[in-house]
């Protein structure tokens, strides 16, 4: 693999775990941008039972998919659950451009704001993949673990929304608190 970079995950707690892409080598993010250190494509795989749910997925690079693939593998390989929900808090394509192959290969479900699903149509060319429309109030159930959709639109771009899991005390809040770093990891 380019660059050498390792596939292990990044456990943040027993249920959270980082599997997101390094990109060591950006050095301009949209055109305008400097990113002298490069950048880091955040996805977190939340465990669920016998069900995982990935939150974001990574720019649609060759490279970035066989890292986000591959830290997948880490943490689900051997342990029989299976990928049954992605959710997008936005579909910048560094959060979103993997996201519909990986949901035709898995049978999993994407979740986003009606905004963000029809960009996601529009830009991966398929009408195909499952898919939930969020709207204001919605909550999405996994095993006993729930998934809170607060709508933020025009907070970072008009698709944005933020998922909180209560029981994990977490708030996933896609890149509006982002920084371009490139994790070592």
């Amino acid at each position: 693999m380019a660059d050498s970079v390792p596939l292990e995950s990044i456990a943040l707690s027993d249920r959270v775990s980082w599997v997101g892409a390094s990109d060591p080598n950006l050095r301009v993010f949209d055109i305008v941008m400097y990113t002298e250190f490069g950048t880091t494509y955040n996805s977190y795989i939340v465990k669920c039972g016998d069900e995982a749910v990935l939150i974001e997925t990574v720019k649609g690079k060759t490279m970035h998919t066989d890292q986000l693939l591959g830290r997948i593998e880490d943490v689900m390989g051997g342990t029989g659950m299976k990928l049954t929900h992605i959710i997008l808090n936005h579909t910048e394509p560094d959060h979103s451009s993997t996201a519909v192959q990986l949901a035709l290969a898995t049978g999993a479900t994407i979740h986003g704001t009606v905004a963000a699903i029809n960009f996601l149509k529009e830009i991966s060319n398929d009408n195909t993949f499952k898919r939930h429309q969020v709207k204001k109030g919605d909550v999405l159930s996994v095993n006993g673990t729930d998934f809170h959709f607060h709508l933020a639109p025009w907070l970072h771009w008009g698709d944005t929304m933020f998922t909180h899991v209560p029981s994990l005390e977490t708030v996933f809040s896609c890149d509006f608190l982002g920084a371009h770093y490139a994790c070592p990891h």
